[in-house]
């Protein structure tokens, strides 16, 4: 549901430039081409910035500049070939950011919140700060510093890198200060966050995109499942009572704007035995729990975000199907050449395949994702998972 508009009256249009705008991703990968098959739609332009030749975003686009994140030069040419940038992963320096803030360039999410949220040590201060639940936490630069948070927390902790985790990577589990001693082995080599585990129920999500112009949106609760701490799949909407649905909605909603961030957030959010919702942490950019949007909702995440960046109207994020469930497309081996079977998948009613283009897989690795729509989650999930299986891969 579209929440509210602020100084509606001073808008400016994408449309109000130039002929329509062309947008800078910062990243390649499966975000960033689905953005910019989002973009395409809209007759925008998009360049891509990526380190890899032939990255999955870049299959889609006219231009791609293969430069690291991190160099200044390399991000001021971006911007000298756009209107305005955005990111993919938060793997660039808010720092260049910053300088290319004051260089006069646009960036949405800004620097200032993506300095905040790409440490999820400064990202759980600044949830704290704002009165937003999160798990007990802890900035540790020794392994007996952690040994002593998780003594007095008591065991299991969780042991996170502070920068650049996603997909399990960069977090540990431990159950004993022997883990706990191999975990800082594996990770103590960057900065550290230590916090207490969450005994959750539940693990939901939720996407908010929210404007340059001050207009908030807020799409349906979802329910996450992991494998390896990896998210396995997504069940939209989530089986929720309206009143713990609302109280998610809310909470994803106030975590978004104490960050003032503009564009589409992706908010984790666990649910207690009692009813208590915590938020787990924040990602500033379409998220993998909002893949389901590009078949199940009247706007998908990524078109979404896009008019939030662009100061365009924003679109219902309300579901237009019963039922959706999205399942993540998990190597399970390192393979050199990718082909998978399309036939078996292709013929299963209502799913709806999408391949990222990566030319190799390790283990794990994110391929694609399915997305099955149906009357209700079982008949989703089942068709999902039927087309997950017939995948050679």
């Amino acid at each position: 549901m579209v929440l509210k508009t602020v100084n509606s009256s001073t808008r400016s249009p994408a449309t109000a430039m130039q002929g329509l705008p062309t947008v800078g991703i910062i990243g390649g990968g499966q975000l960033g081409r689905m953005m910019a098959m989002a973009a395409h739609t809209l007759g925008l332009g998009v360049v891509i910035l990526d380190p890899t030749p032939g990255s999955p975003a870049a299959q889609v686009v006219h231009r791609s500049i293969v430069a690291p994140f991190n160099s200044l030069q390399d991000l001021r040419r971006l911007a000298g070939a756009t209107d305005l940038l955005t990111v993919e992963n938060e793997w660039v320096e808010s720092q260049l950011l910053f300088q290319l803030e004051a260089e006069g360039v646009r960036v949405h999410p800004g620097a200032q919140t993506l300095a905040l949220i790409q440490d999820k040590y400064c990202q759980r201060e600044h949830l704290k700060a704002a009165g937003v639940p999160v798990p007990r936490f802890q900035a540790v630069a020794s392994c007996p510093e952690a040994e002593a948070c998780a003594r007095e927390w008591g065991f299991p902790v969780v042991l996170k890198a502070r920068l650049q985790g996603y997909d399990g990577r960069g977090v540990k589990i431990v159950y004993s200060v022997t883990e706990l001693r191999q975990g800082w082995l594996e990770l103590g080599n960057h900065p550290l966050l230590i916090e207490a585990y969450v005994p959750f129920e539940r693990e939901v999500a939720v996407m908010v995109a929210r404007s340059t112009t001050g207009e908030s949106c807020i799409y349906p609760v979802v329910e996450t499942h992991q494998h390896n701490q990896v998210c396995h799949s997504v069940t939209a909407p989530a089986e929720l009572s309206s009143t713990m649905r609302d109280q998610c909605a809310a909470l994803a909603l106030r975590s978004v704007e104490c960050f003032d961030g503009v564009g589409i957030y992706g908010v984790e959010i666990f649910l207690g035995a009692n009813g208590e919702a915590i938020v787990n942490e924040l990602a500033p950019r379409p998220h993998n729990s909002g893949h389901y949007t590009i078949e199940a909702c009247f706007t998908n995440q990524f078109e979404q975000h896009l008019r939030a960046i662009l100061g365009l109207p924003l679109g219902r994020p309300d579901l237009q199907v019963p039922a959706a469930v999205m399942v993540n497309i998990l190597a399970s081996a390192d393979q050199e050449a990718l082909n998978p079977s399309l036939d078996a998948v292709l013929a299963i009613e209502g799913v709806k395949l999408h391949w990222y283009g990566k030319r190799s897989a390790r283990t794990g690795r994110k391929l694609g994702h399915l997305t099955a729509v149906a009357a209700e989650r079982t008949t989703a999930l089942e068709r999902a998972l039927r087309a997950r299986a017939a995948l050679d891969v």
